[in-house]
């Protein structure tokens, strides 16, 4: 009903909604993996977790990038 009223079409709003989840997600990532480097965790996690944040990252990065193209 709110989207009836917008002068944009409901398709280009959820595409933008999703790609500012996706511009999120790197905050996220860097909070959780801050709050874990706080307490003692095996070598293994914390690897995976910067591999895990520099994929978001990358890929936040990549939306970014073709947000502002479009």
């Amino acid at each position: 009903m709110a989207l009836a009223s917008l002068d944009r079409r409901p398709v280009k709003l959820i595409v933008f909604g999703q790609a500012l989840t996706v511009l999120g997600n790197p905050v996220l990532a860097g909070v959780l993996l801050w709050l874990s480097a706080r307490m003692p965790t095996p070598r293994w996690i914390r690897v995976c977790s910067v591999l895990g944040f520099l994929l978001v990252l990358v890929l936040a990065v990549r939306t970014g990038v073709r947000l502002a193209m479009s």
